[in-house]
């Protein structure tokens, strides 16, 4: 299920692109906060262009930063 949020105030973030190449800068892709925002992911499930679910995440608070995709590890 997707849920829509307006822009306008929105408190969180998906990056629309990252850089898996071990440089540093932006080598994870996972869903952002603002600070201070107590919220948790309900799901969060990314998927290959043939509809496989290569990485997800479920029930963790947006602070947590030690399930992150990689963009090379596949279930």
């Amino acid at each position: 299920m997707c849920r829509g949020v307006p822009r306008k105030n929105c408190p969180i973030y998906l990056p629309n692109a990252f850089s898996p190449n071990d440089d540093g800068l932006n080598d994870t892709f996972y869903p952002q906060s603002s600070p201070g925002l107590d919220a948790q992911i309900s799901k969060f499930f990314i998927y290959n262009r043939w509809g496989g679910t290569v990485f997800n995440s479920e029930n963790r608070p947006f602070s947590d930063l030690a399930n992150v995709w990689d963009g090379r590890q596949a279930l």
